[in-house]
């Protein structure tokens, strides 16, 4: 019982966390007037993570259907913000890239970045981050 209870109190935390970070990341969208949903930002996001990834890769990393995933991807190189192309090794397959225009936009990170590290900033002292910092590492690592 004992575990349910520091598990849901962490999964809250996470999830409290998480709305902020979306929050942030809204906000700072709608301050730049750049045309994008937030889930196509996420998505552009995911595409510089993984450089030079296919479709089916990236695909991994979403919750949602295959269809509405590719029509978001689709959205993203009709603004102009991705291309996708077709995989030498696989015709079937579409490699993601970001082009300039896309490298803009998740360059907004950094805008979100500023906003939410002051928050840290404001409240820690360097100490108490890196210890933060730290303690997340360490609850990924066991999370495997």
């Amino acid at each position: 019982m004992k575990y349910k209870k520091i598990f849901n109190e962490l999964e809250n935390n996470i999830d409290y966390i998480n709305l902020k970070i979306r929050e942030a990341q809204k906000k700072v969208l709608k301050d730049s007037k750049i045309d994008v949903t937030h889930k196509q930002y996420i998505y552009a996001r995911l595409v510089e993570r993984i450089p030079g990834c296919t479709f089916t890769q990236l695909f991994k990393y979403v919750s949602v259907s295959k269809g509405t995933f590719s029509t978001q991807l689709k959205t993203l190189a009709k603004k102009g913000h991705i291309v996708l192309k077709h995989d030498i090794s696989n015709k079937k397959e579409k490699v993601v890239y970001l082009t300039d225009k896309g490298k803009k936009l998740v360059l907004l990170k950094e805008n979100i970045e500023e906003v939410l590290g002051k928050k840290l900033m404001d409240n820690f002292d360097d100490e108490k981050i890196k210890d933060i910092l730290e303690l997340t590492r360490e609850l990924v690592k066991a999370m495997h």
